[in-house]
C-alpha cells in the first residue's frame, strides 16, 4: 500500500474538495478509484472517517446556516424508506438497479438543465418524501445522496445552506455506518494510517472547497449540481456495467 500512498492522498484531496463545495459526492467518485489500489474493505472504511471529519467540520464552521428542521424531515422520511431498500436489495439485481438510478438521475438531470422555467417547492414538509427515496436508495445501494440533492436544489437554497443542511442529513447515516466498521473491526492500523496522512490533504480541501463554495454563484451553483449529478448518473451505469 505504501506505494500507492501518494495517489492515495492526492484521489482523496480531490474528492474531499468535491465534497467541500457542493457537499456530496466524494466517496462515490473516489471508491472506484481508490478500489484499484487498496482493498474496498480498507477503502470504504478510511472514506467513511475522512468523510465524518468533513462533516462535522462543515456542521460546525457553518451553523448558522443550516436548517435542522429540513434536516429533521429528510432524516424521517429517510428512516422509513431505509428498510424498503434493504428488501430492494435482497431481491432485486443490484447491477441493473443501479443502472436504472444511473438513467432517472442522468434524465432528471438534462431536464433541469434543459428546462427554462425554475421549478422551486417551498414547504419543508416535503423533505420527508424526498428523504424517504433517499433511505430507499441508501438501503438498497448505499445512494442516498442524489435524491437528497435533487430536493435541496428544488429549494433554491444558497450554496453555503445547501452544503451544511447537507451534512445535518448525512451525519447520522455515517455515524451508524462507522459504527458498523468499528464492531466488524474494519477500522484497522492501516485505515488508520491512511486517515492520519490524509488530515493535511483534508485541512486543505475545507479550505479550498470553502472558497470555492463561496465564489459559486447560486444561479451558476444550481447548474454546477446538475452537471454533477450528470457524472454521478454516468459513473453509476458504467461502474454496474462492467461487474455484469
Amino acid at each position: 500500500m505504501t506505494q500507492f500512498l501518494f495517489i492515495i492522498l492526492i484521489i482523496n484531496f480531490i474528492a474531499s474538495t468535491i465534497f467541500c463545495t457542493f457537499g456530496f459526492g466524494d466517496a462515490l467518485i473516489a471508491i472506484p478509484i481508490l478500489s484499484t489500489f487498496i482493498p474496498l474493505k480498507t477503502a470504504a472504511p478510511y472514506l467513511n472517517i475522512t468523510g465524518l471529519i468533513l462533516t462535522i467540520s462543515i456542521i460546525i464552521k457553518e451553523s448558522r446556516h443550516l436548517s435542522w428542521k429540513d434536516a429533521l424531515f429528510l432524516d424521517i422520511g429517510s428512516l422509513c424508506g431505509v428498510p424498503i431498500g434493504i428488501y430492494v436489495l435482497k431481491n432485486a439485481d443490484e447491477n441493473n438497479a443501479k443502472i436504472g438510478l444511473g438513467i432517472v438521475i442522468i434524465i432528471i438531470s438534462l431536464f433541469k438543465l434543459l428546462y427554462k422555467n425554475n421549478i422551486q417547492i417551498k414547504n419543508d414538509w416535503w423533505g420527508l418524501p424526498f428523504g424517504f427515496l433517499g433511505g430507499i436508495l441508501g438501503g438498497a445501494f448505499n445512494c442516498s445522496g442524489p435524491a437528497v440533492v435533487i430536493y435541496a436544489s428544488l429549494r433554491q437554497w444558497e450554496p453555503k445552506k445547501f452544503v451544511s443542511t447537507l451534512q445535518a442529513y448525512f451525519l447520522p447515516t455515517n455515524l451508524f455506518v462507522f459504527s458498523g466498521f468499528l464492531a466488524k473491526d474494519l477500522i484497522t492500523f492501516d485505515v488508520k494510517k491512511l486517515v492520519l496522512f490524509s488530515i493535511p490533504g483534508l485541512l486543505a480541501a475545507m479550505f479550498l472547497g470553502g472558497i470555492l463554495n463561496k465564489k459559486i454563484k447560486q444561479e451558476n451553483f444550481q447548474k454546477y449540481i446538475y452537471y454533477f449529478l450528470l457524472v454521478v448518473g454516468v459513473i453509476l451505469i458504467v461502474s454496474s456495467a462492467l461487474r455484469k
